[in-house]
């Protein structure tokens, strides 16, 4: 998607192991304006693991996002948004969660589900959870211009968090 066309940046929460062979596009996401964040290396349920795994799981995706960007991210977003307190203490970054689920990770949600989904229930600030996948990225561009329409604007963490 062309996400220039519409004005938007916005941030991807990357699993390590995705990263490999698409080191160019992550490189191109993070020129483009965008910004990367972290999203484990396996993608891993966290209130299931040590302190020792949810570290390689961070470090290694970390590894994987600086060889592919040339820059440290600051931002993690836990799987599944399972996150114990104990363990956020330990991790060194700045923490978020989605605050609207679009469901479109469920195989049977439609296109125009995804977009009832997100525009049914938006309001300023929202953190939107979305997934790569095609009916997604069909969906996204009507999602951005109904946004954009009622004056909401797309934006990284890092300018939402200001």
């Amino acid at each position: 998607m062309d996400f220039k066309k519409y004005s938007v940046a916005g941030t991807f929460f990357i699993w390590g192991e995705k990263i490999k062979g698409q080191e160019l596009l992550i490189a191109k996401m993070d020129q483009a304006e965008h910004e990367i964040g972290n999203h484990s290396f396996t993608h891993p349920d966290f209130k299931q693991l040590t302190e020792k795994d949810i570290q390689r799981e961070i470090d290694e995706t970390d590894k994987a996002i600086q060889q592919a960007t040339g820059k440290q991210k600051i931002w993690f977003s836990p799987p599944f948004g399972h996150l114990l307190e104990n363990q956020r203490k330990n991790i060194d970054k700045k923490i978020t969660l989605w605050t609207l689920d679009s469901q479109d990770w469920k195989e049977e949600t439609t296109m125009e589900e995804i977009y009832r989904n997100v525009t049914k229930h938006w309001q300023h600030g929202d953190v939107i959870l979305l997934h790569c996948n095609e009916r997604t990225a069909q969906a996204l561009p009507d999602i951005i211009k109904a946004m954009q329409k009622e004056g909401i604007e797309g934006c990284t963490m890092s300018t939402l968090k200001k």
